[in-house]
């Protein structure tokens, strides 16, 4: 299957890269130079749509065109951890405007888009959601990925949450942990996280979601719910750092999803989070040598 990634630097896109160039035949667009991308040995240069921004839509297209894609995945867009979820007509452009004008695309070239989304859609005062829960997010960042998750013909929107090794930065959760060694932080007795390693996530697209094309419209994918506080214990003891980790009860937020509609379609079972956070750390990718190509 060709497949073409788009934000195929950031923490979700470069592990689509990697674990979906293991099975098909993949493209990539980023905004940063194609030999940004080809120099960490994830993909030829040759397949790599570089320097394009994704509010030029005429080169997005042209890419979709040249790559021959069959399937088009979009990973990219603005996070609110990022400086420039400030932005608001950034935050919209990139968020809601260009994943539905990638929906109009579907349409015409007959391409099917797997749009990636977030349980951030929610206020996350109830938990457990399921797909039949209306939005209510009151943040720009949370309206403005509600807003773009397609449902048209050819369409999927995938609900999650994620954490991940970076190429560069520190915008996750993962590496602004790691970046803390020999330091002390808090963890969250009382907010939920209900996502996946992005490895995980990769793998579960690969396995369950590209080879069935009838799979449309809106589903969550979710792990089993873990407290912040516990996903950092397990974070310390998997990459064995020195950093203390603080229970702290002041935030209390459960945005964690429900996936059984997800997984009586195709079969999905969720891993136990010891194993998920194994198959994260033991991920053979080289990021010391990647973060330092990236400097």
């Amino acid at each position: 299957m060709r497949i073409l990634i788009i934000g195929g630097t950031g923490m979700l896109g470069h592990k689509l890269v990697q674990v979906l160039g293991e099975h098909h035949d993949v493209y990539a667009l980023c905004r940063t130079s194609a030999n940004r991308l080809s120099s960490l040995d994830l993909l030829a240069t040759e397949k790599i749509f570089g320097g394009i921004d994704v509010r030029d839509f005429d080169a997005v297209r042209s890419a979709i065109t040249s790559s021959g894609a069959e399937v088009v995945i979009n990973a990219v867009g603005i996070v609110k951890q990022s400086s420039a979820a400030a932005n608001i007509l950034e935050t919209i452009e990139l968020n809601t405007v260009f994943p539905q004008k990638l929906a109009q695309t579907a349409q015409e070239l007959g391409v099917r888009v797997i749009s990636v989304s977030t349980d951030c859609v929610f206020d996350g005062k109830a938990g457990n959601y399921s797909e039949t829960d209306t939005p209510n997010a009151l943040d720009l960042y949370g309206q403005s990925k509600r807003w773009g998750e397609i449902t048209g013909p050819n369409c999927l929107t995938i609900r999650t949450s994620i954490i991940g090794r970076e190429l560069a930065g520190q915008h996750g959760l993962i590496e602004w942990f790691l970046s803390k060694k020999g330091t002390a932080v808090e963890g969250f007795t009382e907010a939920i996280f209900s996502g996946f390693p992005t490895i995980v996530l990769a793998d579960i697209i690969n396995a369950l979601v590209l080879d069935q094309p009838e799979l449309s419209g809106i589903y969550h994918i979710s792990s089993l719910p873990i407290s912040k506080y516990d996903l950092l214990v397990l974070a310390k003891e998997s990459f064995d750092v020195d950093i203390h980790i603080e229970p702290s009860s002041k935030l209390r937020i459960d945005r964690s999803l429900n996936s059984e509609r997800f997984a009586a379609v195709t079969g999905f079972k969720p891993e136990s989070w010891p194993e998920l956070m194994k198959r994260m750390v033991s991920d053979p990718a080289p990021y010391d040598k990647w973060k330092s190509i990236g400097r």
